[in-house]
């Protein structure tokens, strides 16, 4: 009996694992090499066009350079808040998750405020320095070494933007670490630079790969940060551009395919590099609170002034938003000259703008609700059942995270596209009473399904199954046993996991653009539409900041409850 529900819950979580994220995947595959018979014409076509060619090599630049950038202040930053005893770390970890809480492409839109041609900061060197023109250009390109020409822009916006998936996982290793392996070098004369290249990094290599290969897959991948800031040369752009502009289908399937088979590459080659290393260290009981060292005099002023322009930096476009939504007017000036309330009078009395703030809660709260029961039921087979194929089940589970948002948009569109009275089944959809609320929750849950996922296989984790044994031979079912001692002992990390889920959801653009229906528009939607039409930019301020108020909320209280274990849940691998 036991063995037969084992398996029930197997099939049951394998079929829709199956149903709503390989066979979509495989859908468009399938595409990509098919037309009346296997081709590679598609990818030949590809190849041979020096547009996209172009695309493909400044995805590739554009991401190189965000890893590095995003690791020369990831590394430093986690490794001064958790092996010092810098003043206000508290506060400091706080703020640095802020970046967090809006999509890159918000950062985009702030940043035309910041650095464009009139924007502040151009206003302020011209007023300090006397320049006669800007001294930034945020569409130029820069010449960087090794890479050649890149939008310097689009790498800045992404670099304060994704920073904290670095700092994150590197900050979770540092704090798994066994303090005897670096005494005993730091007994064997290993100190300072020494000590951190030959010991405390090869330690903390798993967590930073599995930073920046959320760095790369993201960046490489992005959509809404190039267009924001006016550049299309990116694989995603085109992809965008060609499906939704030219109704271009084939070519955006093959970029699609590429950019899935690029995240998949990167991931693999990762784990195999990894698999090959041994960060294994035998612990001798030395606290781990005899790694976190003083530090005094100019070093500390160092430290402070680090990581203070950093999140300074990293909160501006924050609050740049939130300046703009009062803003009445703001060009050619370094702050407004004239504020109103507005723009938060049109959000909240226009019908349209109005719903597109429900539409984002019910989305979130949809997808957290059906991602939670999935997540616990898969980490409940992975953990509690002796099941064939579990680990199958569980590379499923977490695809959705090395599966770029364009691409799992883009296969929801071919996978549901055999038609309905004439029209392809997700935009039959779009035409029913209920169909909104369907479909594009739908691919969020799945989307974000390894939040909680991770979450709940963690919590569960640290669960004795003495304890639910003991309940099953005292005469209580499976069922009870979990409702009454396992959820209760699991509660505070499954909630965790859902709020990273929602919060992910309210800020979701790449699937959104693809899939939400032009009556029904969630915030994100709305805000790209407003920037990229070039008109109510006000407005979209005014919008943005609603959504950077909900999501800070949520975030806030991640970081409360998760605290240094918050790392973990940014991992692919």
């Amino acid at each position: 009996m036991r063995k037969s529900v084992n398996y029930t819950l197997m099939i049951a979580a394998m079929a829709l694992l199956l149903f709503f994220v390989l066979f979509p995947l495989i859908t468009v595959f399938f595409e990509s090499v098919w037309d009346n018979g296997f081709t590679l014409n598609k990818f030949k076509a590809f190849f041979e066009n020096a547009w996209l060619r172009k695309s493909l090599v400044m995805s590739f630049k554009i991401s190189f350079a965000s890893v590095i950038m995003t690791s020369l202040v990831g590394i430093p930053l986690a490794y001064i808040l958790v092996r010092t005893n810098l003043p206000g770390k508290g506060f400091f970890r706080t703020l640095i998750l802020i970046p967090l809480i809006i999509p890159p492409f918000m950062g985009a839109f702030a940043f035309i405020y910041l650095f464009g041609m009139s924007g502040s900061f151009n206003m302020l060197l011209m007023k300090i320095f006397g320049f006669a023109q800007p001294l930034f250009n945020i569409y130029t390109e820069w010449r960087i070494p090794l890479l050649g020409n890149i939008p310097w822009a689009v790498v800045l916006v992404q670099t304060l933007h994704l920073y904290p998936l670095v700092y994150l996982n590197v900050l979770s290793s540092l704090c798994t670490i066994d303090p005897s392996v670096e005494e005993s070098a730091r007994s064997m004369g290993a100190t300072g630079a020494k000590l951190f290249t030959s010991v405390t990094f090869p330690l903390i290599l798993p967590g930073y790969f599995a930073g920046i290969i959320l760095v790369f897959i993201w960046t490489f991948s992005d959509l809404g940060t190039p267009i924001m800031l006016g550049y299309h040369k990116t694989i995603a752009a085109d992809a965008y551009v060609r499906i939704m502009a030219y109704q271009d289908i084939s070519m955006g399937v093959v970029e699609s395919v590429i950019m899935a088979l690029v995240s998949i590459a990167v991931l693999i080659a990762s784990k195999q590099y990894l698999s090959i290393k041994s960060f294994r260290a035998v612990s001798s009981g030395i606290a781990y609170s005899a790694l976190v060292k003083p530090i005094k005099g100019m070093r500390k002023y160092l430290a402070v002034t680090f990581v203070s322009l950093i999140v300074f930096f990293s909160i501006l476009p924050n609050i740049a938003i939130i300046v703009a939504s009062f803003a009445k007017y703001w060009s050619m000036s370094i702050l407004p000259n004239e504020y109103t309330l507005d723009h938060f009078r049109t959000v909240f009395e226009s019908l349209g703008l109005r719903t597109s703030i429900y539409i984002s809660i019910l989305y979130a709260v949809i997808a957290t609700f059906f991602g939670i029961l999935i997540g616990v039921l898969i980490a409940y087979i992975l953990l509690r059942t002796d099941v064939w194929g579990k680990g199958a089940l569980d590379v499923l589970a977490i695809l959705p995270f090395a599966v770029p948002g364009t691409v799992m948009a883009i296969a929801y569109m071919r996978f549901f596209n055999f038609a309905v009275g004439g029209v392809p089944l997700y935009m039959a959809v779009w035409m029913t009473p209920l169909g909104p609320l369907c479909l594009l929750p739908l691919v969020h849950t799945f989307r974000r399904l390894p939040y909680s996922v991770r979450a709940s296989y963690a919590s569960l984790l640290s669960v004795d199954k003495t304890i639910e044994e003991a309940s099953e031979n005292l005469g209580g079912t499976r069922f009870y046993t979990f409702r009454k001692i396992t959820l209760p002992l699991i509660l505070i990390g499954v909630i965790a996991g859902g709020m990273l889920t929602f919060v992910n959801v309210m800020t979701e653009l790449s699937t959104t653009v693809f899939l939400s229906p032009p009556s029904v528009m969630p915030m994100t939607l709305k805000i790209f539409g407003y920037v990229e039409g070039g008109g109510g930019l006000g407005d979209a301020a005014a919008l943005g900041s609603v959504m950077i108020l909900i999501t800070m909320f949520f975030m806030v209280l991640i970081n409360r409850v998760l605290g240094e274990k918050v790392g973990g849940m940014f991992r692919v691998g």
